[in-house]
């Protein structure tokens, strides 16, 4: 091979040697959504890998270099999405951050080209991965974990930051490429400082973002906090009813003693149908054990026994241990917000039967299982992947903070309805993903 194609040979060689931890990189946030399991993936990209590096060798060869950057847009983001699913808006965000802090590596490496330049450049190469690893851990796997919440709703527009981002550092870059010759350091040193300034920019959004969710979590809590008290102060109440039962009842024997000793039997029965009934309206409803954790209980029983006491049928089946793989606040606001969905689902019916089956259990292994179904006519109405609520044209608020929260918790929720039933399932194995 003459000098040329040598010179090309090397270029396709660092490029795909670059290419193995820039895969790892763009996958990491996302290997609990990789649609194969990871050998088949690890197998899939080494493919992709060959295959890149075969086109490139011969787009460089034919002097069309700066295509390679179109090769990876046309064929790099899909297949990107290919392998992932269920989050396109974040691994665009993804890939776009790490085009941009790699868009330096090309002019590093003609920058160092010649002799006694491959040792240094592998050694920059080196802490230039391990920085980008730094910052895709720091900066980039943090934004992705938090969720959206009703403050910020779209990644799909998030990602359009690093785009840019990208679109400014190449146009730059080409740009000074054309008027300067030979100073790939000073182009080098731009992209560097370009990107600082974005990483900046990062740090903002990631603080933004936390803060929404912290204040999405603690409206949360503090809904919990509010229905838990209002519990409490039934059971105030009931006490107190009881207190006043008690001693009101030797009233009730003097005067049933009385009817008896006039042998009044219709003035008995209608003074014990009567005693019934202030008994009842006294006393607020029942609320049955659902679980032994007194937080979730008192917020499923609250639902459950409203449920009931409307002629709702209602079926339960609950194991809950000790040990949780979710806080009990989180826990509780998860299955006080499906159940009441359920019951509202359930109070709209007109005819039928209306019925609400709760599934709540743990295991050992530290995963948790929750499962929420009932009865409802008429259309589930969503915009896109969100659910609308009934009362208004924008998102459920409900159904939206289970996903918050089941998404901070690490787990997962899955929705079916069929126009009869609504479902929802709840998993959650404890291992905070991103």
């Amino acid at each position: 091979m003459d000098r040329e194609e040598i010179t090309a040979f090397e270029s396709c060689l660092y490029s795909v040697l670059c290419f193995f931890p820039y895969l790892y990189l763009a996958l990491s946030p996302f290997f609990h959504r990789l649609r194969l399991p990871a050998r088949g993936t690890a197998a899939v990209c080494a493919v992709w890998a060959m295959a890149e590096g075969a086109i490139a060798f011969f787009v460089v060869k034919t002097g069309l270099g700066p295509w390679l950057l179109v090769l990876h847009w046309a064929a790099g983001i899909p297949f990107m999405l290919i392998l992932t699913e269920k989050c396109w808006d974040q691994v665009m965000f993804a890939q776009f951050f790490l085009y941009s802090q790699m868009a330096a590596l090309p002019y590093l490496q003609r920058w160092l080209s010649g002799a006694g330049g491959a040792v240094l450049l592998g050694i920059l190469t080196v802490l230039y991965f391990l920085g980008i690893a730094m910052a895709s851990r720091k900066i980039l796997e943090p934004i992705l974990a938090v969720g959206m919440t009703a403050g910020v709703k779209k990644w799909s527009l998030f990602w359009m930051v690093p785009y840019v981002e990208f679109l400014l550092i190449c146009s730059s870059c080409y740009f000074w490429e054309e008027g300067v010759e030979d100073e790939y350091g000073l182009i080098t040193l731009y992209i560097l400082l370009t990107n600082l300034f974005f990483l900046v920019i990062y740090l903002i959004m990631k603080s933004v973002l936390q803060e929404n969710e912290e204040t999405a979590r603690r409206e949360s809590e503090a809904k919990n906090a509010a229905l838990i008290a209002r519990q409490y102060e039934e059971i105030l109440e009931r006490q107190e009813s009881v207190r006043r039962l008690r001693h009101d009842m030797r009233h009730f024997i003097r005067v049933l003693n009385g009817l008896v000793q006039n042998q009044d039997l219709e003035g008995i029965r209608d003074y014990l149908y009567q005693y019934s009934e202030a008994v009842d309206r006294l006393l607020p409803p029942h609320r049955e054990q659902i679980c032994q954790n007194p937080i979730v209980n008192g917020m499923a029983s609250y639902y459950l026994s409203a449920a009931r006491a409307e002629g709702i049928s209602v079926s339960v089946d609950c194991d809950l241990g000790k040990s949780l793989p979710i806080g009990e606040m989180e826990l509780a606001g998860i299955v006080g917000n499906l159940l009441e969905n359920a019951l509202e689902a359930c109070r709209r019916m007109e005819g039928g039967s209306p019925f609400i089956r709760m599934v709540l259990k743990s295991q050992g292994n530290g995963i948790l299982v929750l499962i929420v179904e009932n009865s409802y006519q008429g259309e589930v109405r969503t915009r896109g992947r969100h659910f609308l609520s009934s009362k208004r044209d924008a998102e459920g608020i409900g159904l939206s903070s289970v996903c918050d929260g089941v998404k901070r918790a690490g787990g997962t929720v899955k929705i079916h309805y069929d126009g009869k039933i609504f479902q929802v399932s709840v998993m959650v194995t404890g291992t905070q993903k991103f």
